[in-house]
């Protein structure tokens, strides 16, 4: 596994931090997770591939639950899990997928197809020179 600080993946700041991995065999990229900390929680999105192309997206939104006297997370207790999807991919070029969620997304945003994407694989590719 070769990973990545992420705010250097991306050449950028914001109020957390993250890591950027990549799992590869000699020949190809097999898994990329995409992993960003934030005040409120963690958000996480891991595509599984297989000859270059993605088969399964896993992402989960995680957030820390806020205090009842004020809108301050609460960080002394663990993270809730409060969304995840999963959308298994059938053919990355034509963009047919079945996707399966389980809760429902606070702070980040849907994805309208397979290409929303294409960002970190592309990124995963340049890292590793394929």
């Amino acid at each position: 596994m070769i990973h990545f600080d992420l705010n250097k993946v991306y050449n950028l700041t914001d109020d957390g931090s993250g890591v950027f991995k990549i799992w590869k065999s000699p020949s190809e990229i097999k898994k990329i997770t995409q992993l960003s900390f934030h005040s409120y929680g963690k958000t996480e999105t891991t595509m599984f591939l297989e000859n270059g192309q993605p088969l399964l997206i896993i992402e989960n939104e995680n957030h820390f639950n806020l205090k009842t006297t004020s809108s301050e997370p609460e960080y002394e207790k663990a993270i809730t899990p409060v969304y995840q999807a999963r959308i298994y991919c059938t053919n990355w070029d034509l963009d047919p997928i079945h996707v399966e969620t389980i809760g429902k997304r606070i702070l980040t945003e849907g994805n309208c197809g397979l290409s929303d994407y294409s960002g970190i694989l592309d990124k995963g590719k340049e890292l590793t020179k394929e």
